[in-house]
């Protein structure tokens, strides 16, 4: 059997062969004839279906470690992102503070009112 999924208008053809074998018109000595009658493309229809379920099913399991992988690098990419975050917030935190303001050319006084520069040597 092929890997690919089943032609869909089979699996309609199929279940609506199962429909009307169970759901003929009449009463049921009318309908048993008919069922037992198609019984074979019943079982044709039921088999069809065992496959696609089967068919599926073998796709699922070939997805499952791909999934889970997927799953494992959103994980560490939602770590990454929230190392980001963090990172952000406390450089915004060191520019509110003024932390990063422009420092005085040697030789002028501190802008902030300071005695000067404690760097200077003094006699």
């Amino acid at each position: 059997m092929p890997d690919d999924p089943s032609n869909p208008s089979d699996l309609v053809r199929g279940l609506e062969i199962l429909r009307s074998a169970f759901a003929a018109p009449g009463s049921l000595g009318d309908s048993l004839p008919l069922a037992l009658e198609r019984a074979g493309e019943v079982r044709e229809s039921i088999d069809r279906l065992t496959e696609e379920v089967a068919t599926l099913n073998r796709h699922v399991e070939r997805a499952l470690p791909l999934l889970e992988s997927f799953e494992r690098q959103l994980g560490r990419t939602t770590a990454l992102l929230e190392s980001f975050r963090q990172a952000e917030r406390g450089i915004q935190q060191l520019l509110r503070r003024g932390i990063w303001r422009p420092r005085d050319a040697p030789g002028e006084a501190d802008s902030a009112g300071g005695e000067g520069d404690s760097t200077s040597a003094e006699g």
